[in-house]
């Protein structure tokens, strides 16, 4: 949203940022709370079981924990996969007409989202990469949407993201839950790719701050990767 305020500030020619839409974590909590509190019992016994571990590094592995994230990350997909076909479920997450709109707009031009994870992502005490999903190539129907939201948010709970977590001594389950979702137009090459290369857009990866430069440097690096 900065980006397309600022490119649209210093009139960029050539540059369009589409802007994005999502669910806001309350909207994600209150539709979970309605439709499959389970999810919430299940992660407050992992607390509850979690601080009285010994092993706390490998708690994730117990059977326990195993078999308690599994029933919560089913819970979460079915209640997604329940909302496709029952108008009374889908209206619990309470989406907006615009963002129905805005996602029509995109269906009706061919257009594919990206449903970006908003949760615990990396921060000052914990690097999170790849714990959370970030599907691409998702079609822009209703269907295909709420399908890609439900993984999303099921991988918040999953081991990978709590593990990391776990790593950098955070206790996950103390943490507020972030359920956030944010989609985004995808800016692409078609699908099958394309024998003309202006129909393929350049993707670039930007640090401010090189992370291999990570001690006490008395500089900085910038590293752009086109």
């Amino acid at each position: 949203i900065k980006q397309a305020r600022l490119s649209k500030a210093l009139e960029i020619p050539g540059i369009e940022i589409p802007l994005p839409k999502g669910l806001k974590s309350n909207q994600v909590l209150n539709f979970l709370q309605k439709t499959s509190p389970l999810i919430f019992q299940k992660f407050d016994e992992l607390k509850t079981l979690y601080e009285t571990s010994k092993d706390k590094a490998l708690f994730l592995k117990t059977e326990i924990a195993s078999q308690s994230l599994e029933m919560i990350s089913k819970a979460i997909k079915n209640a997604f996969a329940k909302a496709i076909n029952d108008d009374a479920i889908f209206a619990l997450l309470e989406i907006s007409d615009d963002f129905l709109s805005w996602l029509k707009t995109i269906d009706d031009k061919d257009g594919y989202l990206m449903v970006r994870s908003t949760g615990a992502e990396d921060s000052r005490k914990a690097a999170n990469a790849g714990g959370n999903e970030s599907p691409s190539y998702v079609p822009a129907k209703k269907e295909d949407l709420l399908k890609a939201i439900g993984d999303v948010i099921s991988s918040y709970f999953g081991v990978g993201s709590l593990q990391n977590r776990i790593n950098a001594q955070i206790n996950p389950f103390e943490e507020k839950l972030l359920l956030a979702v944010t989609c985004q137009e995808l800016i692409g090459e078609p699908v099958g790719g394309s024998k003309n290369p202006l129909d393929v857009p350049i993707s670039l990866v930007a640090f401010s701050n090189e992370p291999l430069y990570v001690a006490d440097e008395k500089f900085r690096v910038m590293r752009i990767s086109a």
